[in-house]
């Protein structure tokens, strides 16, 4: 029940805030439940403060099964 109750919540949220809250469900920020808070949303945030590390990344390809960008001898992404 309560997931269902998660996902009529997540209807009411537009496209980009639906994004945000699906990418935190899979990184194990906030739970199927929880709401967004301020303070979650600003730890979320903070992963993008930076440049994301090559570990963040291949977790981010692994989550969406996509590939890694292939990194160039200084340690960024090919262009």
């Amino acid at each position: 029940m309560a997931r269902k109750e998660a996902r009529s919540n997540a209807r009411g949220l537009n496209s980009v805030a639906r994004a945000q809250r699906h990418l935190m469900l899979k990184l194990g920020i906030i739970e199927h439940d929880d709401e967004a808070s301020t303070d979650t949303v600003e730890r979320y945030g903070q992963l993008f403060d930076h440049a994301l590390s090559s570990t963040l990344i291949e977790a981010l390809a692994t989550i969406f099964n996509l590939t890694p960008p292939v990194c160039t001898e200084g340690g960024g992404p090919a262009v």
